[in-house]
């Protein structure tokens, strides 16, 4: 396999517009599954239990020092965390408690130390106050480049079989993921963004994960002659050698 290319709409990229963005394109993603366990007690004697929710509350909160006091403030680094249960009545301290969230990180180093320093920071809060914690991880992709050359290419293929497409190279920089970015690792390739929003279409302007959200589909054209003309190009310029 000598190039790969891939795909996905944008709704707050103009309709009829498509980037191919050359370098860091979106971040890399990891889940991570805290566990936390106490020791139920009585809320009025606190001092005989481990409280499960307060430990989690405080891993909450000190997790965003991560960001701002352990990695660079010129290097985009995101925690968040999404789930936190614990606690089954409102007189007594939480046994156990699981909090769900991710990280988001655009280097191999930091995406490395970020792991570790949550690690140590939820252990170390746990055992400051009676308790413990394990963290599991799940890595969902790798940071996503893309190739100069192949978006080059891309944009050429692109230009000779829809030339009334407005190509664009400077889409910032999205935390958000795409397993697509394991394919760029070992092979050269490129990840292009289709243009869906239509200001009059008003839904096609909500992201994704919006209950409103709503795509163009006008624009699934130009997507399938993305794919089709770089396809095509490569094929031909296989040849031609």
């Amino acid at each position: 396999m000598e190039r790969v290319f891939g795909l996905h709409t944008a709704h707050e990229i103009p309709s009829g517009t498509v980037s191919l963005t050359p370098g860091i394109n979106n971040a890399a993603v990891d889940h991570f599954r805290i566990t936390i366990r106490g020791k139920a007690a009585h809320v009025s004697t606190p001092q005989l239990g481990a409280d499960a929710l307060y430990i989690g509350s405080l891993i909450v909160t000190a997790a965003q020092a991560l960001v701002t006091r352990r990695s660079s403030p010129v290097e985009p680094v995101l925690v968040g965390i999404g789930s936190f249960h614990a606690g089954t009545t409102y007189n007594a301290l939480a046994e156990t408690a699981t909090l769900e969230g991710t990280t988001r990180t655009i280097t191999k180093e930091t995406r490395q130390q970020l792991r570790r320093d949550l690690d140590t920071l939820c252990q170390q809060t746990a055992q400051l106050y009676g308790g413990s914690a394990e963290v599991e991880w799940t890595g969902y992709c790798s940071a996503l480049w893309n190739d100069r050359q192949v978006c080059d290419e891309a944009m050429q293929a692109l230009s000779e079989v829809m030339p009334e497409v407005t190509l664009i190279q400077d889409r910032p920089l999205s935390l958000a993921g795409d397993n697509f970015a394991d394919l760029n690792q070992t092979i050269p390739g490129a990840y292009a963004y289709l243009g869906t929003g239509n200001p009059q279409k008003p839904n096609t302007l909500h992201p994704a994960h919006n209950g409103r959200f709503d795509l163009d589909e006008d624009t699934l054209a130009i997507g399938a002659a993305a794919y089709a003309g770089y396809a095509r190009y490569w094929l031909h310029s296989e040849v031609e050698e």
